[in-house]
């Protein structure tokens, strides 16, 4: 049976036979029952597939040089293209999805605040609309001296959700894009976003749940100002009640 070996046309023969074929072992199977043999007649074929083979990268090489010496005096044009080329497809990216969102373009405020009227949590909103079920809005305000806000409710009751909407909102309208929501909102901007959501345990760095927490916290309180935005979502559980009581009250 006729197989490939170092690229070369080989007979796969039994190995008690390879003896009575006159030719090149080029190798023998995992098993070792079976050779396989470059047979003479074969080899003049192979060698000439060879030298074709290397005749057509030596001129694959010559056209490819070819081709770039005459386009390396345009080299500049082609990276301004290239930029102008990406900033369309951005553009155009954001177009699309604005358009399958609703998306709308709030009013912009300087002063970090929040004044979000039926916003939705985006990708809520897309995996909804494609099986046909509705998403409920969210109204959201937060300015003046009112800076904290803490959500409450039962299980289930979609306050993580609420949550993780408020940071995508915000980190999509400060990238540039309009964000499902209706357009009467009013959105501020805010320098630095941190968000302790989910759990963040860690066997490499040996963290607990609520060690993790804490490190969080810790880095929060050392680079939060009054143009930051931080989201956190049930702070103080994973932890004794007791401990997590007081940590509740003082935050």
């Amino acid at each position: 049976m006729e197989s490939i070996r170092n690229n070369r046309r080989v007979l796969s023969v039994p190995v008690e036979h390879k003896r009575k074929i006159r030719g090149i072992i080029h190798d023998e199977s995992a098993t070792g029952r079976t050779a396989f043999i470059e047979p003479e007649p074969v080899i003049e074929i192979n060698n000439d597939i060879f030298d074709l083979e290397q005749d057509e990268k030596r001129e694959i090489w010559r056209i490819l040089k070819e081709l770039s010496d005459t386009l390396r005096p345009y080299t500049p044009a082609m990276r301004q293209y290239l930029v102008l080329i990406t900033q369309f497809d951005v553009i155009m990216s954001k177009a699309r999805l604005a358009y399958q969102m609703n998306a709308e373009m709030p009013k912009l405020t300087q002063n970090p605040s929040f004044g979000t009227e039926m916003g939705r949590h985006p990708l809520l909103y897309l995996k909804n609309k494609k099986i046909g079920r509705e998403t409920v809005p969210f109204d959201l305000k937060l300015h003046g001296e009112y800076r904290i806000v803490v959500l409450s409710g039962p299980n289930a009751g979609g306050k993580s959700i609420l949550m993780k909407s408020v940071g995508l909102l915000q980190l999509m309208m400060q990238s540039g894009m309009l964000v499902p929501m209706d357009e009467i909102s009013e959105m501020g901007i805010f320098e630095n976003i941190f968000a302790d959501i989910g759990d963040s345990q860690s066997l490499e760095d040996d963290l607990s749940t609520y060690s993790s927490r804490l490190v969080n916290m810790r880095e929060f309180l050392e680079h939060a100002d009054g143009k930051t935005l931080v989201l956190i979502d049930e702070f103080g559980s994973s932890t004794d009640p007791k401990m997590g009581a007081p940590l509740r009250k003082q935050f």
